[in-house]
């Protein structure tokens, strides 16, 4: 899963966080951690990290306020930033005073989820080579002393996101596109050997654990009866059931990218829909509920064109999440720019702010924290410029991303 199973359940309690993280500052100051446990007024933040001159962070795991993961990769794009030059593993871990780049595998390729159980115990994920279009699955395992490669079954065509409860759990989701139609992919580790468990005609991009029978794998469907929905699948422990749902329009396509789990009865689903109807056609935003018995469309606020990219469920009726703008790849080019949004639901209510000047957030992560303030959430991605005369879909260069929101 893409870090937002790992949030303590303690912020329940937290009533700091339910009132005041609606009203995020768009700026970069920080707060403070205020004197004598006196509340804050947490915000975002840009996060010091290493500075790695070209890159892409994809994805961070939380497990305290001391021991977090971010994983992406070193990645150099050509002139116009389209095509991909040259790419290796990216991986930092945050200690509770600092972000450092943690030694990997000296492999050609790029992370795009990690999960951790314990602080001897991670799994990334990602693809090996140069193309990602057509790379090889990489998976990668950390034992307390050092990150090293997993053998994967050959069954295993792509590794997209996981989801780990234990060492000996571990689930990893993947879409094969070869040969076509794609086929989505989902995996299981017991500790001692992979199964593959289950492959259908859909595309799917992210994967949470509640426990060993309750896990959640979303995309979206590619069957040429039931085109382009957003798809949620459901393990029971025994076996996979898969839920389906059009665009708000009915009409038009749908998929999601991330899914987040606050509890059996609170999972988040979230990603995008193309509204043919408008003119041009857009890309909007779309968030999905489940309460335990159906899944239900969330009403949100108007945020331009926009896709969530990350869900981290924080408590009962907090939700932090993170979109990425859209790009409309038509002349004008007209329908976006390099950016991202944050979003904060708090009670029944979602609220977004833009956050500009090129940097777009790709995943985000939530865990509590000691003082009785709203509990740290770390979001990753990527700060990215483009050549003054070229409005093309990347940017042409990039640099890691490290945000943090809290005091």
């Amino acid at each position: 899963m893409r870090a937002a199973w790992a949030v303590i359940a303690s912020l329940v309690a937290v009533g700091v966080f339910v009132g005041v993280a609606l009203a995020v500052p768009s700026d970069d100051a920080d707060s403070g951690n205020g004197s004598g446990g006196a509340v804050c007024t947490p915000v975002w933040s840009n996060a010091p990290s290493p500075q790695i001159k070209e890159g892409t962070l994809a994805s961070v795991a939380a497990r305290s306020a001391s021991d977090a993961w971010a994983v992406g990769g070193v990645v150099r794009r050509d002139e116009y930033g389209e095509e991909i030059v040259s790419a290796s593993p990216l991986i930092e871990h945050w200690d509770g005073k600092s972000w450092s780049v943690v030694a990997n595998p000296k492999v050609s390729g790029s992370l795009t989820d990690v999960a951790a159980t314990s602080r001897h115990d991670a799994w990334a994920v990602g693809w090996e080579g140069q193309d990602p279009r057509s790379a090889a699955p990489l998976m990668l395992h950390w034992d307390r002393r050092r990150w090293s490669r997993v053998t994967l079954p050959a069954a295993v065509r792509d590794t997209s996101a996981v989801a780990a409860l234990s060492s000996r759990d571990v689930w990893i989701v993947g879409t094969s596109s070869t040969p076509y139609p794609e086929v989505g992919e989902i995996s299981h580790w017991n500790g001692h050997q992979w199964t593959h468990v289950t492959k259908r005609l859909a595309s799917l991009a992210d994967i949470a654990a509640i426990s060993r029978d309750d896990l959640w794998a979303v995309g979206n469907t590619v069957e040429p009866s039931d085109w382009d929905k957003a798809l949620m699948m459901h393990w029971n422990g025994v076996r996979w059931k898969s839920f389906v749902r059009k665009a708000t329009s009915g009409n038009d396509y749908a998929w999601l990218s991330a899914v987040g789990v606050a509890s059996k009865d609170d999972v988040w689903a979230g990603g995008g829909e193309h509204m043919a109807e408008m003119s041009p056609p857009a890309i909007g935003p779309l968030m999905l509920h489940w309460d335990g018995k159906r899944w239900t469309y969330a009403r949100l606020p108007g945020a331009g064109e926009t896709e969530f990219s990350g869900i981290a469920p924080a408590a009962p009726g907090e939700v932090p999440a993170v979109s990425e703008n859209s790009y409309n790849m038509d002349p004008p080019y007209n329908g976006g720019g390099i950016g991202s949004w944050t979003w904060h639901r708090a009670g029944n209510r979602w609220s977004a702010t833009e956050l500009r000047g090129g940097r777009m957030l790709k995943d985000i992560a939530a865990v509590a924290t000691r003082r009785r303030s709203a509990p740290l959430v770390w979001a990753v991605g990527e700060a990215g410029t483009a050549p003054a005369d070229y409005e093309g879909y990347f940017p042409a260069h990039t640099m890691p991303l490290i945000r943090r929101f809290g005091c």
